[in-house]
């Protein structure tokens, strides 16, 4: 019996020591706006089964996926699934929550929502570059859970670029 409640507390330290930390000199405010580099819509790699997007404007973000998309026709049909308003209740209830650069973290990231549990709260975002196709753009990243950080690009592309943050300092890489 003692040690099945020892596995179980090794268990909830280790996912407590996976989790970013943010220390006091974090400082954290809800503003009514995000930079204008976020807004449009975001595509997550065109491979099956990880077709995510997400729309974000100062009055609305939508999260969704698309269909394959098409580079000769150019078509895409997009099928929105949750949107986050303002006037909205619960996890839904859009909040946007600034999270400047501070010792936990390498720079400033946004969140658009407050869950009431990991299931329900979207991903911390930010923006960054890295080379796509050959060519340096302008990313939205997510870091999601447990180092995994989705990246999304402004057109859908084959290859999916998201990575998994392997320093034992995971806040040292969210912002980056």
């Amino acid at each position: 019996m003692k040690a099945k409640w020892a596995v179980i507390a090794v268990a909830g330290l280790m996912g407590l020591l996976s989790l970013p930390s943010l220390s006091a000199s974090a400082k954290i405010h809800v503003t009514k706006t995000v930079p204008k580099s976020y807004h449009g819509t975001w595509y997550g790699s065109n491979v099956k089964d990880s077709r995510d997007l997400i729309y974000i404007s100062n009055r609305y973000v939508i999260t969704g996926t698309y269909s394959k998309y098409n580079s000769k026709t150019k078509s895409i049909k997009y099928n929105y699934n949750m949107g986050y308003l303002p006037k909205g209740t619960g996890s839904a209830k859009l909040v946007f929550k600034k999270v400047s650069k501070g010792d936990g973290q390498y720079g400033t990231t946004y969140t658009f929502n407050q869950g009431d549990d990991m299931d329900d709260q979207l991903p911390t975002f930010w923006t960054s570059k890295m080379t796509i196709n050959g060519k340096k753009q302008v990313v939205l990243k997510a870091y999601e859970n447990f180092g995994s950080v989705k990246v999304y690009t402004r057109k859908p592309v084959n290859k999916d670029y998201s990575y998994t943050i392997k320093s034992k300092n995971i806040g040292s890489e969210i912002g980056k």
